[in-house]
């Protein structure tokens, strides 16, 4: 990304994207340098370790019980993580999303998005989903965060007692919910991100889970954020059909719309506001209510009111996950970002993905007429970006755009 800053031009719009997450998965990604002193002449103590895919939640057997992703997921090997810290300024070496603590991975996409945000337009949007994970013992996934307390690198963790700790990195007891979606956003808040909003995506077919001492996680978080207190957002784009008008039993003309106690309509008898009187029937507005003896709060002309049938988007986004035979791990539903691209960008419009993975974002970006960049570090990945987006004419390539 530092390529694209350097190169100038044109302002990315609206960024939508979904990184790395914490401790879950291997993404093939070649690890990198974060933090420390760029100067130093590193010497990094690097361990290597592997353990199970997301032990702990029965995945080793889906293959076994399951069809679709829960076959695919189960079919997923061992996790290989090579990480480590150098002595001499702490820098750290290895891929995101294998961070021996929350707080490192946090601490690095905010680096990322502090990147992304200078090439963001002054009324541009981040739209950000995060994955959860949950806090393993010692001989689980998340060995090397205990582990990385104790070294040279990060000190040794003790509780108040003066005691050697039994937990995990950053205070996570075994089987805790790590928070990391929470942790990231109040993080990007902190480093000068408007944190507008919290979406929920509900999947209605979520990943089975072998637990039996809490619900099967069955959604995931979008963060809407934005760069500046007053941005582009086209509200219009994104509205969804209203199962109700808006103004009690009242239907899209204005007319008295009786319901039962079941709320089903109990006469089909049209009447206006003042029963049968012919100016009941006149539409009222902000300068006419009360007129005609209609009540001044009755305001049919109200912008949150939409005689269309429609409605401003709500908060919980119900968007099943999908398939997708070339990659490994789920992908972005399209329905899931198309509202965020409708609503972020304009046609014509650029789109950044700055972890594009399979291209769903540009896939998506291109079919509703915005260009489009991304980064991604696994070549592998561009077999299937290229097999979805076959329309060129959209993208916009800037040569070491993906250099970190």
């Amino acid at each position: 990304m530092r390529a694209m800053i350097a190169a100038g031009g044109r302002k990315v719009q609206t960024i939508v994207t979904s990184p790395p997450y914490w401790g879950l998965r291997d993404y093939g990604n070649p690890p990198g340098i974060w933090g420390g002193d760029p100067a130093c002449e590193h010497a990094f103590d690097m361990e290597r370790t592997e353990h199970e895919h997301r032990t702990g939640l029965g995945l080793a057997d889906l293959g076994e019980k399951y069809a679709g992703g829960g076959h695919k997921q189960g079919q997923i090997g061992s996790i290989v993580v090579e990480q480590g810290t150098c002595p001499k300024c702490g820098a750290w070496r290895g891929a995101l999303g294998h961070e021996p603590t929350p707080q490192l991975f946090v601490d690095h996409l905010v680096e990322v998005f502090c990147y992304a945000r200078d090439l963001l337009a002054d009324d541009g949007t981040l739209w950000l989903n995060l994955g959860d994970s949950y806090a393993s013992k010692p001989n689980g996934p998340k060995a090397s965060a205990s582990c990385a307390l104790n070294s040279q690198a990060h000190g040794k963790w003790r509780n108040e007692h003066g005691q050697r700790s039994r937990g995990l990195a950053g205070g996570l007891k075994h089987k805790d919910l790590v928070g990391i979606p929470w942790r990231v956003a109040l993080a990007l808040q902190d480093d000068g991100w408007y944190l507008r909003q919290d979406i929920i995506w509900h999947k209605p077919n979520p990943m089975p889970e072998s637990v039996a001492d809490r619900c099967t996680k069955a959604h995931e978080y979008l963060f809407l954020l934005s760069k500046s207190d007053r941005y582009y957002f086209d509200n219009e784009a994104i509205k969804e059909p209203a199962r109700y008008t808006g103004l009690a039993n009242q239907d899209a003309s204005g007319f008295k719309n009786p319901m039962d106690f079941n709320g089903k309509h109990a006469s089909a008898t049209v009447r206006g506001d003042r029963g049968s009187k012919r100016n009941s029937f006149a539409r009222v507005t902000k300068d006419s209510a009360g007129e005609h003896g209609q009540k001044p709060q009755f305001r049919p002309d109200r912008e949150d009111v939409d005689y269309a049938g429609l409605r401003n988007k709500r908060s919980v986004w119900t968007v099943a996950t999908e398939g997708y035979s070339g990659a490994h791990f789920a992908v972005f539903p399209p329905a899931l970002i198309e509202p965020c691209i409708l609503a972020g960008s304009r046609p014509g419009d650029i789109v950044l993905d700055p972890f594009l993975g399979s291209g769903t974002t540009a896939q998506v970006s291109q079919a509703l007429g915005r260009h489009w960049v991304g980064c991604e570090l696994n070549q592998e990945y561009s077999p299937l970006q290229d097999a979805r987006t076959r329309q060129r004419g959209l993208m916009l390539t800037v040569e070491g755009a993906c250099d970190a």
